[in-house]
């Protein structure tokens, strides 16, 4: 048995270059195609394609009517429950103490990705015009 009690999980959340979240959890819920599912430690492994949507997890806690829950948005993935493992792997993820405070990180997250997006349609652009010119010219 590993030596994590059997009212808790390991949750590890995986984004393309890092492991961004290593807790033990009471409780996750996430949502699939199949619709919102909640896994706790003894249930039995599982796997899945995550939807793009709200992942929340519940912290251990000695008062169980003080536990804190924590919110994390999260693009399409794969979710696979192995014993007291549980693995996330996504594209992207943020993580939130609050619903609000979860909305301002990814406003803010969309600020910057659009940013970067409006300048990368910019360079391709460019490039596409270079190229144009550079052909009209072979043919003259």
């Amino acid at each position: 048995m590993s030596e994590l009690a059997n009212d808790s999980m390991l949750l590890r959340i995986m984004v393309p270059d890092a492991v961004i979240l290593e807790q033990k959890v009471t409780k996750l819920t996430a949502e699939s195609s199949e619709g919102r599912f909640c896994l706790k430690p003894r249930h039995c492994d599982f796997v899945t394609v995550l939807s793009a949507g709200l992942l929340s997890y519940t912290l251990p806690s000695e008062n169980p009517e003080k536990q804190t829950t924590i919110y994390v948005a999260v693009n399409a993935g794969i979710l696979v429950k192995h014993q007291e493992e549980v693995m996330v792997s996504v594209q992207e993820a943020v993580i939130g103490r609050e619903l609000g405070e979860l909305e301002k990180l990814i406003q803010e997250r969309f600020e910057v990705t659009d940013e970067r997006m409006r300048l990368a349609r910019s360079a391709v652009a460019r490039l596409e015009s270079d190229f144009l010119r550079r052909l009209l010219s072979l043919e003259d």
